[in-house]
């Protein structure tokens, strides 16, 4: 469990009371102050994106090294 407030950069000063709702990007639906907000997460890759890239990048350095340029 998260406490959402403690998490939220709130410049309206709203406090949240109740979470609605989840959905698969990590979405929440929440309730405060008689008002409804989509608190959206910052966008963090999966830890396959980053074994992708380090993979890409592995691949890149070692035919520029082959090359000799």
């Amino acid at each position: 469990m998260t406490d959402l407030n403690s998490d939220l950069v709130n410049s309206l000063g709203v406090t949240l009371t109740e979470a609605r709702g989840i959905n698969d990007s990590g979405q929440i639906v929440a309730n405060g102050g008689g008002m409804a907000f989509l608190l959206t997460p910052l966008a963090v890759p999966e830890p396959s994106t980053f074994a992708l890239v380090a993979g890409a990048v592995s691949l890149l350095l070692l035919r520029h090294k082959r090359r000799g340029v």
